[in-house]
């Protein structure tokens, strides 16, 4: 897969809609390496945008 540049910017939790899915993907998966992509290949944009949410929390 190809490298993807995430900025600390790009966590900004009230508005992961603006990032591409691709980026969604790659932010979930360097929050949880146990993630596939196999997995996250069947998530639609707003289930990855929630993920995302859920795996950035501090308190999870």
């Amino acid at each position: 897969m190809e490298q993807v540049k995430i900025e600390n910017s790009d966590f900004d939790r009230d508005d992961l809609s603006k990032n591409s899915v691709k980026k969604l993907k790659a932010m979930a998966k360097k929050l949880d390496s146990s993630i596939t992509y196999k997995d996250l290949n069947v998530l639609k944009k707003e289930e990855l945008i929630n993920l995302v949410k859920k795996l950035s929390r501090r308190d999870r």
